[in-house]
């Protein structure tokens, strides 16, 4: 129990801050007997009092509680937490496979730049070679100034 008075009489001021204590039934006895008779004594607080009762107090009327409530409720949390761990295991293994997917388009990216660069260098070498061959063959077949060999 709580008791705040100090003097044999109550005042307004300390009456408001009691209020919710005397509701509750926290004040000692001696202060409830101080507090009610202020309550009778004072209109003002017996307003006060009177609103508050009515619109803070404490609703007496709970529903009882099933008593296999609490033991449902954890075995639905418990549920609700393995598949949440199986729901991680399922988007580790989706991110998995697309990391998998993804290291294996790179590779192949990489190994195509890497194939057409080394044909590239390839068919440049290849290129002086087929140039002079080339040039020796249309060396063979080389046309000479038509003017000579026609007579006018």
């Amino acid at each position: 129990m709580v008791s705040k008075l100090k003097t044999a009489k109550m005042n307004c001021k300390i009456f408001e801050k009691q209020i919710i204590l005397f509701i509750e039934k926290e004040l000692l006895e001696k202060d409830t007997m101080l507090f009610s008779e202020h309550l009778k004594s004072c209109k003002q607080c017996s307003e006060k009092f009177q609103f508050v009762s009515e619109n803070f107090s404490i609703d007496n009327n709970v529903p009882e509680i099933n008593p296999y409530f609490y033991k449902k409720l954890l075995q639905r949390i418990e549920n609700e937490e393995k598949l949440g761990g199986s729901k991680k295991v399922a988007l580790t293994y989706q991110l998995l496979n697309t990391g998998i997917i993804t290291l294996i388009i790179s590779i192949a990216v990489v190994i195509g730049v890497l194939l057409g660069y080394n044909n590239s260098l390839f068919n440049k070498s290849n290129d002086d070679t087929r140039i002079s061959s080339m040039n020796a063959f249309a060396g063979e077949f080389a046309v000479t100034d038509e003017s000579e060999n026609f007579p006018n």
